[in-house]
């Protein structure tokens, strides 16, 4: 049975293989009149009117440091006063922090690279890690009773110091520190 089927599928294989050829070479044999007698003149151009540019798209930004500019205000600050002001009551309003502020500095680094900056493994590892460390020692805040409140908030501010360095680090181009 197996032999009877392998050999009429084969045989049928080859028979869709040959006719296929076959068709496929008379029709490269015979020429098409009609394209061969049409010729595509295209249409004299028109002069336009140039295009007109866009005005350029302005990104609002809110300043992460501020070292020259007195009158905006420092993200990195604000972070700080929030959790040197939060109660431990309202510790659950902490947890949009680290990622707030991540959307900030990658919109930040972002604009930074799109003008010429960049950046190293190293410095993107160092940002990286900061940014990991401060996600959790904001959580390890509100996780917190009140017997380690104290502590976990000043771990949260010590790390959102780390990431200021880290992210300025990467800003300037040092790699160590």
């Amino acid at each position: 049975m197996k032999k009877y089927f392998f050999s009429t599928f084969g045989l049928l294989v080859t028979t869709t293989l040959i006719v296929t050829t076959a068709g496929c070479s008379e029709r490269r044999r015979e020429a098409d009149p009609i394209v061969k007698s049409s010729e595509v003149n295209p249409p004299p151009v028109a002069a336009t009117a140039p295009a007109r540019a866009l005005p350029p798209a302005t990104l609002e930004t809110v300043p992460l440091a501020t070292a020259s500019a007195p009158g905006t205000t420092d993200l990195f600050s604000e972070i700080s006063a929030s959790i040197n002001n939060a109660a431990r009551d309202s510790a659950s309003q902490l947890s949009a922090l680290p990622d707030n502020l991540s959307r900030t500095i990658d919109a930040h680094i972002a604009a930074w690279k799109a003008t010429g900056g960049t950046s190293t493994n190293m410095t993107d590892s160092k940002l990286a890690l900061a940014r990991t460390d401060f996600t959790q020692k904001v959580r390890t805040l509100i996780l917190s009773g009140d017997d380690t409140w104290e502590s976990a908030k000043t771990d949260a501010l010590s790390s959102l110091e780390n990431l200021r360095k880290a992210y300025s680090d990467l800003l300037a181009g040092k790699e160590k520190g």
